[in-house]
C-alpha cells in the first residue's frame, strides 16, 4: 500500500491489526484517528516500513492507539513516530521485541493534555536518528521506560511533564538533556548529559561529560568515569555513593556528600579530585577516601567528617573539627 492506512477511522470507532509476518509498507500510518476511536497494531513478524510518519493515538478526546511489537519484526519509519500529538489523546508503545527504527523524532505526549507512553523490554532494539521527546511541550505527560533492550539515540529531550525510567537495558545517548520532569532509576550517560531542571531520583552513572546548569542531587548517588564539573555556584548532591573513576573538579561549586552510614564516598586509583583554591571542600559529617590522585590546591577542608588517604598529601588547610587520617600523619 502507497498511501496512508488509517486503523479506526470514524469517530468512536475500534480497530485492530495483527502483521505475523509478511512484508507491509506504508506512506503514513495512523491509529485511532478522531476523537473516541480505539485502535491496536500487533506487530509480531514480518517487516513494518512507513516512509512517512507513524501517528498512534491520533485524535483528540477519548481516543486510544496501543502500538505492541514483539518477536524477530522489523520496524522502520522514515519520518516522525507520534504518541498521542493531540489534546486528549493517550497511546502507548510496548516494544517487546524485534528492531525499531526511527529516522526523524519520536514525541512522546505533544500537545496540552495529551498523554504518551513507551515501554521497551525484551531483546529489543530500538534507534531514534533525531530528537527522542519526553512531553514536547508544556501540559503533556510522556513517560519512556527502559526495562531491557538497547535504546540509541542521538538526543533525548526530557521537559516538564515527562518521565524518563531505566530499571534495565543499555542506553546509548549521545545527548540527553532535562529541562524538568523527572528521572527514576537512573541513566547511563556515555555522550553529554545537561541538567537544568527536574528531579533526578535515581543514581547517575557517567562515561562522558556533566553539564550542571541548576542545583542538582542524585538520590541514589554518583559514579562517574568521566569529566564531571560542579561550577561556581552550583550545588551538587549525592544522595547515596560518590565514587569517582574520571576527573571530578570543584570549580568554585559546592559538592555534598551523603553521610548515611552504608554510603561510599570514593575516589578511585584511575580517579582525580580536583578541589578549588578559592573556595573550601565541604566534608561536613560525611566520611572521603582517597586511593587515586587528590589534588587539594590549597584549599581548606571543613566539616566534622573524615578524609582518608593512604599517601601523604601536602599540608591541607582545614577547620578544627575536620579529621585527615593518613598511613603516614600529618600530625595534624
Amino acid at each position: 500500500m502507497n498511501g496512508t492506512e488509517v486503523i479506526a477511522d470514524t469517530g468512536y470507532a475500534s480497530g485492530t491489526f495483527n502483521q505475523t509476518g509478511g512484508s507491509h509498507t506504508v506512506k503514513q500510518l495512523i491509529l485511532a484517528h478522531y476523537a473516541g476511536d480505539n485502535a491496536h497494531f500487533n506487530l509480531s513478524g514480518g517487516t513494518l516500513t512507513v516512509n512517512g510518519d507513524e501517528t498512534v493515538g491520533n485524535g483528540y478526546t477519548a481516543s486510544t492507539g496501543t502500538f505492541t511489537q514483539s518477536g524477530t519484526s522489523m520496524h522502520t519509519i522514515t519520518g516522525t513516530l507520534y504518541l498521542a500529538p493531540n489534546s486528549g489523546g493517550q497511546s502507548a508503545f510496548n516494544l517487546q521485541g524485534g528492531t525499531l527504527t526511527v529516522s526523524g523524532d519520536e514525541v512522546l505526549g505533544r500537545d496540552p493534555g495529551s498523554i504518551g507512553a513507551f515501554t521497551q523490554s525484551g531483546t529489543s532494539m530500538h534507534t531514534v536518528k533525531g530528537t527522542l521527546f519526553i512531553s514536547q511541550n508544556a501540559g503533556a505527560q510522556g513517560t519512556f521506560t527502559l526495562q531491557d533492550g538497547v535504546l540509541t539515540a542521538n538526543t533525548v529531550q526530557l521537559n516538564p511533564g515527562g518521565t524518563f525510567s531505566q530499571v534495565g537495558g543499555a542506553m546509548i545517548v549521545t545527548t540527553f538533556n532535562q529541562a524538568g520532569g523527572a528521572v527514576y532509576g537512573g541513566i547511563d550517560n556515555r555522550g553529554t548529559f545537561n541538567y537544568s531542571g527536574g528531579t533526578f531520583n535515581g543514581f547517575l552513572n557517567s562515561e562522558g561529560t556533566v553539564n550542571f546548569n541548576a542545583d542538582f542531587t542524585a538520590v541514589y548517588g554518583i559514579q562517574n568515569y568521566g569529566l564531571l564539573v560542579i561550577p561556581a555556584g552550583r550545588t551538587v548532591t549525592s544522595g547515596g555513593n560518590l565514587i569517582n573513576s574520571g576527573t571530578l573538579t570543584l570549580a568554585g561549586g559546592t559538592l555534598v556528600l551523603s553521610t548515611d552510614p552504608s554510603a561510599v564516598n570514593f575516589n578511585n586509583p584511575t580517579g582525580t579530585f580536583n578541589c578549588d583554591p578559592a573556595h573550601a571542600f565541604h566534608l561536613g559529617a560525611a566520611k572521603f577516601g582517597n586511593n587515586g590522585t587528590l589534588n587539594l590546591n590549597g584549599s581548606l577542608i571543613d566539616g566534622t567528617g573524615i578524609l582518608t588517604n593512604p599517601t601523604t598529601l601536602p599540608r591541607p588547610r582545614r577547620d578544627a573539627a575536620a579529621k585527615l587520617v593518613e598511613s603516614d600523619p600529618l600530625g595534624l
